[in-house]
């Protein structure tokens, strides 16, 4: 806004529609490489904008049927983490994520959900604690051996931990099991792998010139459908899913929400971290919330909680009793 106090042109291109709301004078809409119109700001709402970028109406508002959850699948169980400075990043934090529900947590970027995901999912190494998947202490398994358990990831940077940016979407799809598609002779049957990766481009609608294409040259939101595809068909009992629609355009969202909806149809278990309160809201069936490495709130969702709420327990100012 000073550079235009300056007499400055800018353009400024963005998914997030709040931001074009708030600081530009007329809006162009694209999609699919086409212009869909050009309008003054004022004129139009958040939701006008979404719809023409999609083609289609868009609601957050989901109709979820009743959570009937079942047994547990995640146990986390009084785990501590402190960083190389000796800083307490997780310091005792407990809870169960179980079969038909999502359980998403909130917190301030920086008040210990990476490091949680991270040693939840085999990528670091708690100092106490213990974390059990189907009932197996999984707290010091490889990676492998934690999937080979029953968990799925999506990670939170998708470029630097959910793909490899110069293989194909094909190698990027079938990286995790591609020991499925071996015959008795322990040789991989490439019809067979071909003909998968083309059912999941089809399904997650990935716009790709073909499965051979390298997968860092697609948009991120496609790049964001292929890691999905390919966590979501893995056969997992628990997905883990850490910031899943970030720096995706809202049609993206939509699609990837209405994926991990019919996951918890599935019966699956399903963790989500997300810095999208509404995603959250949307979602989750119970929410915990994260401040300073702690469990200051565990929610249910039902009916709504409100981001007032929520921001109460992010920044520290109400914590339930026997929490953190």
């Amino acid at each position: 806004l000073d550079l235009k106090k300056r007499g400055m042109t800018i353009i400024f291109i963005s998914h997030k529609l709040n931001e074009v709301k708030r600081i530009s004078d007329r809006i162009t809409v694209l999609k699919g490489g086409v212009t869909k119109g050009t309008y003054l700001t004022k004129d139009v709402s958040e939701e006008d904008i979404s719809n023409l970028m999609v083609g289609r109406e868009i609601s957050f508002d989901y109709d979820k049927p009743e959570v009937k959850p079942t047994e547990t699948v995640l146990k986390v169980s009084n785990l501590k983490y402190v960083d190389k400075f000796k800083v307490p990043k997780i310091s005792g934090v407990s809870f169960e994520v179980r079969r038909g529900e999502i359980v998403g947590i909130a917190g301030v970027e920086g008040n210990g959900q990476s490091e949680l995901i991270s040693i939840i999912t085999g990528n670091m190494k708690a100092i106490d604690g213990q974390v059990f998947l189907n009932g197996k202490d999984i707290t010091h398994e490889s990676v492998g051996n934690i999937r080979k358990t029953g968990m799925s990831h999506v990670p939170e940077d998708r470029m630097i931990d959910g793909c490899a940016p110069e293989m194909t979407v094909q190698e990027n799809l079938t990286v995790s099991n591609i020991d499925t598609f071996s015959n008795k002779f322990g040789m991989i049957q490439n019809g067979k792998v071909k003909e998968f990766c083309k059912r999941q481009i089809e399904e997650f609608n990935v716009k790709t010139m073909d499965e051979n294409q390298a997968i860092g040259s697609l948009s991120g939101g496609n790049i964001q459908k292929v890691i999905v595809a390919r966590e979501f068909k893995a056969d997992s009992n628990l997905l883990v899913l850490n910031q899943p629609t970030r720096g995706v355009d809202v049609g993206a969202i939509s699609f990837i929400h209405s994926k991990i909806l019919e996951m918890r149809s599935d019966n699956k278990a399903i963790l989500l971290v997300s810095a999208d309160l509404n995603e959250l809201i949307s979602l989750s069936d119970r929410i915990l919330v994260m401040h300073k490495g702690k469990i200051v709130g565990a929610l249910n969702n039902s009916p709504k909680v409100t981001e007032q709420e929520l921001g109460l327990y992010m920044l520290g100012l109400k914590k339930q009793e026997g929490l953190g």
